[in-house]
């Protein structure tokens, strides 16, 4: 009967300590809920207005090294770019038509230890007839976007007439930089909220076979600092892929990166992507190929535009 008594007291003190245990768990999960209830929000809207113009420049380099056996190639492309984004409408909602425009371009490419050949919209005497596609873009939009207040990409439409036309909403949602451009929750958030957006990219099975990966860019809010926003963001791909081509093509594909959002003008002001990933087998058992890549682009204050507009010459 002793030993009876005994183990119900075990018994006894044992569910005494779960629910201890339980109640203590239910404790901070409470204090937390309060404490994220107390935490300020901030609402992350585009206020785009029209006629207006964002300048932006960009600093980009891109290392590819390709390795098979014991023999190595590698590629170094670097540039500096400066570019604007037109407001061409906005209508009652927020939602904006958008036209992003590239105004001069500097540009070198190297392959291993060779000169490298240098490229510049500007000067005549620098442009190699290898970069005569990128010479056609500038001075001149390529495609409008629709977004709305949000960021939501909502329609691309092709503005080329060199090119089919049509509409392509995967050709400015694939890449979170180049519009400068990216979604946000539709309510107001405090730091440490996480959201994230899902899409796909075209990679190529051969010379006619396509197929899209689906992918994922994850953010969060890491810091509001006198009225800018902080959101850091990692892209990653959401399927397997063994295709070792397919593995080739998105090395390039999976940055992680920070950008700046000023609250109160409702632009983003700095944006920074960077990736350094290796993948093995791509062309071959013993071969590899690494892919180092970053990219900073910087809003200019309105009084520093005129430089750069009077040394551009629209192609």
């Amino acid at each position: 009967m002793k030993m009876n008594y005994g183990l119900r007291s075990v018994s006894r003190i044992g569910w005494r300590t779960a629910w201890s245990f339980a109640l203590v768990g239910c404790l901070c999960q409470l204090a937390a809920a309060e404490e994220t209830a107390n935490q300020p929000t901030y609402e992350l809207v585009y206020r785009f207005r029209a006629n207006a113009f964002l300048h932006y420049d960009v600093s980009h380099e891109n290392t590819i090294t390709t390795q098979v056996s014991q023999a190595s190639e590698t590629a170094i492309n670097k540039s500096v770019t400066r570019k604007h984004i037109r407001v061409v409408s906005v209508d009652g909602s927020g939602t904006a038509e958008l036209e992003p425009t590239i105004d001069h371009v500097q540009m070198t490419v190297q392959f291993d230890g060779n000169d490298p050949v240098e490229f510049d919209s500007r000067n005549p005497d620098k442009q190699p007839e290898q970069f005569s596609s990128i010479l056609k873009t500038v001075g001149k939009p390529s495609v409008r976007i629709r977004v709305d207040r949000h960021g939501r990409l909502l329609k691309v439409t092709r503005l080329d007439r060199t090119q089919s036309a049509g509409e392509n909403k995967d050709a400015a949602a694939n890449d979170p930089v180049p519009n400068n451009v990216l979604p946000f929750p539709d309510k107001a958030i405090a730091v440490g909220h996480q959201w994230e957006e899902e899409f796909s990219v075209p990679v190529s099975l051969d010379r006619t076979l396509k197929k899209d990966v689906r992918l994922s860019r994850r953010f969060q809010l890491d810091a509001v600092e006198d009225g800018i926003a902080i959101v850091t963001y990692k892209t990653v791909v959401l399927e397997p892929v063994n295709n070792p081509t397919m593995r080739a093509q998105l090395i390039q594909r999976t940055p992680t990166g920070q950008f700046r959002f000023d609250i109160q003008a409702g632009a983003i002001i700095e944006m920074k992507a960077s990736l350094d990933r290796t993948e093995i087998g791509v062309i071959g058992a013993t071969s590899s190929m690494r892919a180092i890549m970053s990219r900073t682009e910087k809003l200019i204050p309105p009084d520093q535009v005129a430089e750069g507009r009077d040394r551009t010459t629209p192609q």
